[in-house]
């Protein structure tokens, strides 16, 4: 069967190829990254992670009914929105939000396609059934000498990122799995409290956990201690001074 990029929970509308050749001498031309248009978000994928994507734009306002990437520009995509908005995203220069939004119709723009192989123009279509083209600037169609190097950079970093990240919780799983197995073992041969060997498989953070608690006790417990030979010395030197007082004022009978 295909691979499949599981854990999307809304409807996608649109999927697009990146359209650059990033790893020239491993792999051909639209293969690493795959960017989806869901309701709210685009998210990019990599083919080398399947659990989770590698970058993803904040969630909009209006719902986003397609998107696609520049054919001559690899940090630059367009989406499209239910207000009829055209947004221009280039990840090289902010990711939280669009770099250009252009407001195309009043109505909703549900498809739009970029000119080939130019990507001088974009074409949009509306819910009327309009369609609109829109010409971008040379900034956003002509291709600067190491952008392409720059995103390539990026998309390593994100799926190094994802890696990490998908490993610690992975091993995070595993071990909150070793310490259920090792709680049920450790209860059904023996009724006495936590061992040893369940502390080595315990997950780390209740080990935190029952380390700080226990720190806090022996340091309540030296406290108390403290304040209790402070009380026990305070009445012992209460009680040499009431004697040498006594023994002052028998002293100052005897002689008068």
């Amino acid at each position: 069967p295909s691979p499949q990029c599981p854990g999307k929970t809304l409807p996608i509308f649109s999927a697009s190829f990146f359209p650059f050749r990033l790893h020239d001498t491993i792999r051909p031309c639209s293969v690493p990254t795959i960017n989806f248009v869901g309701y709210w978000t685009v998210r990019i994928w990599s083919e080398e992670m399947r659990d989770d994507c590698i970058m993803w734009t904040k969630p909009s306002v209006h719902a986003l009914t397609d998107g696609q990437w520049s054919p001559t520009r690899s940090s630059i995509f367009f989406t499209t929105k239910m207000d009829g908005t055209l947004d221009v995203w280039d990840i090289l220069f902010k990711q939280n939000e669009p770099t250009l939004s252009i407001q195309v119709v009043d109505e909703a723009l549900y498809c739009l396609r970029v000119q080939e192989p130019h990507g001088r123009l974009v074409a949009c279509g509306s819910q009327n059934g309009t369609v609109t083209l829109v010409e971008v600037s040379d900034n956003l169609c002509i291709q600067g000498k190491s952008e392409k190097s720059l995103v390539n950079g990026m998309f390593d970093r994100e799926t190094r990122r994802a890696k990490i990240l998908e490993a610690r919780g992975r091993a995070r799983r595993d071990a909150r799995g070793k310490s259920a197995h090792g709680e049920k073992t450790e209860k059904t041969t023996t009724d006495g409290g936590t061992g040893e060997s369940e502390l080595k498989e315990a997950d780390p953070i209740e080990k935190a956990e029952k380390d700080f608690w226990k720190i806090v006790e022996e340091e309540k417990r030296k406290r108390d201690r403290k304040a209790a030979a402070t009380g026990e010395k305070t009445t012992a030197d209460t009680g040499e001074t009431a004697q040498a007082e006594e023994a002052a004022n028998t002293t100052a009978q005897t002689t008068s």
